[in-house]
């Protein structure tokens, strides 16, 4: 269980998104760039977190603000499509999906906070649980995203 308040979470999550778009932004000129070839391209990364926020992240926290206690299912995605979307369209997309769930929290009242629904890895997590994670989620990005910057620096030297 995490110990951070709403407030605390809503700012933790709003810089951590703002870091990751901001690391992927100075990628754009090399978007489509890959380590290797089975490795997902900075585009595709960045129309990865897009899509999560969208078709995962913001319902799941409605389903456990509805308190409701909805079960998940592990989420899954192909990145199918991913080709064709601008990395800085993505990011766009990405930055007002989170100004939603944001915005959404937020507005609710304290009882949400201890709601809770059941994930598919950890069991019962409370709203306050599932934000922690979304955070741990970017920070994680965060780092992928540095070494593959890094990377990219070594490979064009």
């Amino acid at each position: 269980m995490t110990d951070k308040t709403r407030a605390q979470l809503i700012e933790n999550l709003a810089a951590s998104q703002q870091e990751v778009s901001r690391l992927l932004a100075s990628t754009a000129a090399i978007q489509d760039w890959q380590r290797e070839p089975a490795e997902w391209s900075f585009r595709y990364l960045a129309a990865h977190l897009a899509a999560v926020e969208r078709e995962r992240n913001l319902p799941r926290i409605r389903a456990i603000a509805s308190g409701q206690q909805p079960h998940f299912h592990v989420y899954t995605e192909s990145a199918v499509g991913f080709a064709h979307l601008d990395l800085n369209e993505s990011l766009a997309a990405w930055k007002e999906t989170r100004g939603d769930l944001l915005d959404f929290v937020a507005g609710l009242p304290d009882d949400a906070e201890t709601r809770t629904g059941i994930h598919p890895a950890v069991g019962e997590i409370t709203l306050l649980d599932a934000l922690e994670e979304l955070h741990e989620q970017d920070l994680g990005h965060a780092r992928h995203i540095r070494q593959l910057i890094e990377d990219y620096l070594e490979d064009s030297n």
